[in-house]
């Protein structure tokens, strides 16, 4: 879509990724086998993939804070795909993702562990599961959030 990161740990700050569109995966980016890209005070909108329309995260733990993620459409992880990866996700806010299965806001599979703090996920939609989050075989860590619907973690609100 709009960047894609192969092994590599780029700083991203102040960018606005917007009506991208991937065939595939990462409609904004898409991070592949990279251990540390660094995004900060970006917003992700209206952005297009299957596989996570605003950022699709592969084997990957980047740093995301302070970034938007709104409007976003994929078939699974409107805002945000985490497959085996270990994102940190700080003071970000997701609202009118959408995705066709499952992960309006966020959708992690397979052995992920993403740290979510201090976020809001409010509005965002899914086909399947109608969850904010979504987790296949994943361990996420989500606290001081406001969650639609709720979420397990510490000082998490709905």
């Amino acid at each position: 879509g709009g960047m894609s990161n192969y092994e590599s740990s780029p700083t991203i700050i102040n960018c606005i990724f917007s009506n991208n569109t991937a065939e595939d995966w990462g409609g904004a980016m898409f991070n592949d086998n990279s251990s540390s890209p660094t995004i900060i005070n970006c917003t992700f909108s209206g952005n297009t993939a299957d596989w996570g329309g605003g950022v699709y995260n592969l084997n990957s733990s980047p740093t995301v804070t302070n970034c938007i993620f709104y409007g976003n459409t994929a078939r699974n992880g409107g805002g945000m795909l985490n497959l085996v990866s270990d994102p940190t996700i700080t003071n970000c806010t997701f609202s009118g993702n959408e995705a066709t299965w499952s992960g309006g806001g966020m959708a992690n599979h397979w052995s992920g562990s993403p740290t979510v703090a201090n976020c809001i996920l409010w509005g965002n939609s899914d086909g399947a599961v109608g969850n904010e989050i979504y987790n296949d075989d994943s361990t996420p860590t989500v606290t001081y959030s406001c969650i639609q619907g709720g979420y397990t973690g510490t000082g998490n609100i709905d």
